[in-house]
């Protein structure tokens, strides 16, 4: 009887405790949502190095690149300040100011329909990606796996597992039936704070004949910045996609993000300014 009582108790915690992370998990991605749309407004930098390999895994090219985006009429436009390690300067850098004013003065001649079709055209990919997020609490088995300090934060560490009969709105939430991964979530405010997951079956998204393929590796970061709260500061991933029925992309992308700001008119007249840009091109942190 004892032993019968124990098991009970046991199988109770467990239910609670799943349950715990579970809202954990809703919480963290409500809290996303919110940041989702306060980054909608920001302007930021970002540091991106790609490599692409050839079927045996060896680079075939590697490219490094360094923008700063910035909001164009509630679009964003990158701006190039760095490529390959050597900085826009000069008339590089003259150019690429022009090719921003080019895109300043096309956006205030668009019509009410264009404005409003590129605008929604945006709004459109954005919001698919997020509708994807959105259904992780749902996507998911949680099972808790401890705690870490990660700079300093306490997180909630889990485990994630695809849950039996998920069935997917979205897309790209058919990513969530294959992937199996870790979730850090920050105990003092409920954020997420990195998550990383590996495809462990090729995912046919049934667009294009676009296939993540078996073994894709992500790992995501997100940190709180002065000006913007909590924003995605690292992003790393390396698998291989299909597109079509013949090209193969097989990448390696390590990017960071940092120096957000609400984005103003007066960041847009600096950008156009001579002795832009000013502030650091090397990532004060470093993609995972």
């Amino acid at each position: 009887m004892l032993g019968a009582i124990a098991l009970s108790t046991l199988r109770v915690y467990s239910q609670a405790s799943a349950q715990q992370l579970r809202e954990m998990a809703i919480k963290a991605t409500a809290l996303d949502t919110a940041n989702a749309n306060r980054e909608r407004n920001m302007a930021y930098r970002e540091q991106v190095l790609t490599r692409d390999f050839d079927s045996s895994g060896k680079t075939r090219w590697e490219r490094a690149k360094v923008h700063d985006v910035l909001l164009v009429d509630e679009s964003p436009q990158r701006m190039l300040l760095e490529e390959d390690g050597k900085p826009m300067t000069g008339e590089a850098m003259k150019g690429q100011q022009d090719f921003l004013r080019r895109v300043i003065d096309i956006r205030k001649g668009e019509s009410k329909s264009q404005r409003d079709s590129r605008i929604a055209a945006f709004d459109k990919k954005h919001r698919e990606y997020r509708d994807a997020i959105a259904e992780l609490p749902d996507a998911f088995d949680f099972t808790a796996d401890g705690e870490e300090t990660i700079e300093g934060r306490v997180c909630q560490r889990m485990r994630v597992s695809p849950r039996a009969g998920f069935v997917p709105k979205n897309r790209y939430g058919k990513i969530f039936t294959q992937t199996e991964g870790r979730l850090w979530i920050d105990k003092q405010t409920g954020e997420w704070r990195r998550a990383e997951g590996t495809v462990r079956e090729t995912v046919n998204l049934g667009w294009v004949f676009a296939q993540v393929y078996k073994g894709t590796t992500a790992r995501v970061e997100q940190q709180p910045f002065p000006q913007a709260g909590w924003m995605m500061s690292s992003l790393w991933y390396r698998g291989v996609v299909r597109v079509g029925l013949f090209v193969h992309y097989r990448r390696e992308q390590m990017a960071s993000y940092w120096d957000y700001r609400p984005m103003t008119d007066a960041i847009l007249e600096d950008a156009l300014k001579t002795g832009y840009p000013k502030g650091t091109l090397r990532s004060p942190g470093r993609a995972k």
